[in-house]
């Protein structure tokens, strides 16, 4: 038994990033030489083993059927999960200046955090999780920013800057009033920044997930 399919490259490469592990890992997992994944999820391999196949949806509870994209694939709610979905990184936020040279670079064989993303409704490029709480309780500590760095930034725009004062890279609330900007804390303990040319917005926060890990 054969399947001729085009569509498990983006469905299997979905897969372990929603379960947040690596093609070897999936390989050893399974018993299944870690070539034989890469060439499923780089789309070198037209024609897979049915054993390959049914040992690859067991793994994930799910049909064949689903794994080759005849079936749609479902997650824990029941919602239908598109394998045109994009994934993006999660980052440590004090990485997150250099996120240009550092997100080329990232993959499931390297790095083991990606959020699911609809490309269609969300312009994100990277995530970090909330640190510390300058902006609690409205975003608690381990709360997912999908952070876009494109946006043009507008008042009470909620960003990620650099701050070059004090070497820095924070979460705040961007205030605009005529030329003077600061970058305003939830907390009232957290006292407000002073955003000057000097400074840099890094991105603009354009959804929030609560991680409950």
């Amino acid at each position: 038994m054969s399947h001729s399919l085009s569509d498990i490259n983006g469905i299997l490469s979905l897969l372990i990033s929603k379960a947040r592990m690596t093609e070897a890992e999936l390989a050893r997992e399974i018993n299944i030489p870690r070539a034989t994944i890469n060439r499923l999820t780089s789309g070198k391999t037209p024609d897979p083993r049915a054993s390959t196949l049914n040992a690859i949806a067991a793994y994930f509870n799910i049909s064949v059927e689903q794994l080759i994209g005849k079936k749609p694939l479902l997650d824990n709610s029941q919602e239908v999960i598109s394998s045109t979905s994009e994934t993006i990184p999660v980052i440590e936020l004090n990485k997150a200046l250099e996120w240009e040279t550092l997100i080329p670079q990232l993959t499931t064989s390297n790095h083991f955090d990606f959020i699911l993303i609809d490309p269609s409704t969300c312009q994100g490029k990277f995530a970090i999780k909330v640190q510390g709480e300058s902006m609690w309780p409205q975003f608690q500590v381990n709360t997912l920013l999908i952070i876009s760095t494109d946006k043009i930034v507008k008042n009470r725009d909620y960003v990620l800057a650099y701050v070059k004062e004090t070497n820095e890279i924070v979460f705040r609330q961007m205030m605009i009033d005529g030329t003077y900007k600061f970058l305003q804390a939830i907390n009232s303990l957290f006292p407000s920044i002073t955003f000057t040319n000097e400074d840099k917005v890094i991105g603009t926060v354009i959804q929030t997930r609560l991680n409950l890990d």
